[in-house]
């Protein structure tokens, strides 16, 4: 019986370790039970917050894709714009000395117009100045013959009045005398 006895204090003790051990395991596995619903939950939570973060990675690479988009078009009419620029800077100087090369070409001529006229008045004065010496001489020359034309046989009737007069006097001299 001793042993009997001593088995069944083992046995009890066994019995007993084994309740509170079952206990104790009891416990770990509802702690587990409830952690495992706990970390389920927390695995739902976490699937749905990754869910969530895909879905709004999807509409932010969405909006990068678009802004990339844009970027790249704002770039490319830059360049364009920058091109076009560069282009109008370069029609502009090139305008500035057309227009330079215009006024100086301007000038030159604006000058050599002036001088043309100094040159042109010139002869005009001169060739004026020899048609008129020269319509001169001509009108004296023509006055000239007129007047000897004129005055030529005025003359000789002049020279054939005094004449007659010459001897009319002398006819009345005589003629007085006589008496």
């Amino acid at each position: 019986m001793e042993i009997t006895g001593l088995s069944f204090i083992l046995f009890a003790l066994g019995l007993f370790g084994g309740i509170i051990l079952g206990f104790v395991l009891g416990k770990k596995n509802q702690e587990r039970s409830t952690n495992i619903i706990d970390n389920d939950q927390q695995i739902k939570n976490l699937q749905k917050e990754k869910n969530n973060l895909l879905e709004e990675n999807g509409l932010l690479k969405g909006k990068f894709e678009n802004t990339k988009k844009e970027l790249e078009d704002t770039k490319y009419s830059f360049q364009n714009l920058q091109k076009r620029y560069e282009n109008l800077l370069q029609q502009k100087t090139e305008l500035d000395v057309e227009i330079k090369n215009l006024k100086e070409n301007f000038e030159k001529q604006k000058k050599d117009i002036e001088a043309l006229h100094k040159h042109f008045q010139l002869q005009f004065e001169n060739i004026a100045n020899k048609i008129l010496k020269q319509n001169t001489e001509e009108f004296v020359s023509t006055n000239e013959k007129n007047i000897k034309d004129i005055l030529t046989p005025l003359k000789e009737k002049i020279s054939i009045f005094e004449e007659k007069i010459e001897k009319k006097y002398i006819d009345e001299t005589k003629q007085r005398s006589e008496l």
